[in-house]
């Protein structure tokens, strides 16, 4: 009884988490557009690892990150709701088709989440602020430990799925 509830407990978990995501994910991409107006013509678009602006460009580019971030979140979701045809480290079974299911969902909320919030929406935010003429501190060290996180999770998850193969042959 105590394994079901838990079970409940982190589906709902996970659809709280998707529904934040989601929210994110919109608000990334609305968020541009309420300085578009007062935006010059051109703006920055590339920021060295140094946080030095080292690229210009029309002020339209300030919309192509979070939408190329939107459209991942889409894909992600999509990917999300068919793990039936997730490439799985190991071989999947009918005992093991669920457990692995639900990890590779948790690991594509995972990827989408940290994708999304992490590395999207802060470099989005990062790009307005430098487009308004606000000076922020960039860290691409956010960028670099984003990635280094979305990496190991994924990596985490592979070893979880294997576990439950090591598991399974005993």
């Amino acid at each position: 009884m105590v394994a079901a509830n838990n079970k409940k407990y982190f589906v709902s978990l996970g659809k709280i988490i998707d529904i934040i995501t989601l929210v994110i994910a919109i608000l990334m991409v609305l968020y541009p557009f309420f300085f578009l107006s007062e935006l010059p013509e051109r703006i920055p678009t590339h920021i060295n690892i140094n946080g030095e602006i080292d690229g210009y460009g029309a002020k339209g580019f300030l919309l192509v990150l979070p939408m190329i971030g939107f459209m991942s979140y889409v894909g992600l979701s999509v990917l999300q709701r068919k793990p039936h045809v997730f490439n799985y480290p190991i071989k999947v079974t009918e005992k093991n088709a669920q457990d692995l299911y639900s990890l590779g969902i948790e690991m594509i909320r995972f990827v989408k989440t940290i994708l999304l919030v992490i590395l999207f929406a802060y470099v989005t935010h990062v790009f307005v602020k430098l487009a308004t003429g606000i000076q922020i501190k960039y860290s691409s060290f956010m960028i670099i430990g984003g990635c280094l996180i979305m990496v190991i999770g994924v990596i985490m998850y592979i070893i979880k799925m294997k576990k439950l193969c090591e598991m399974e042959s005993e």
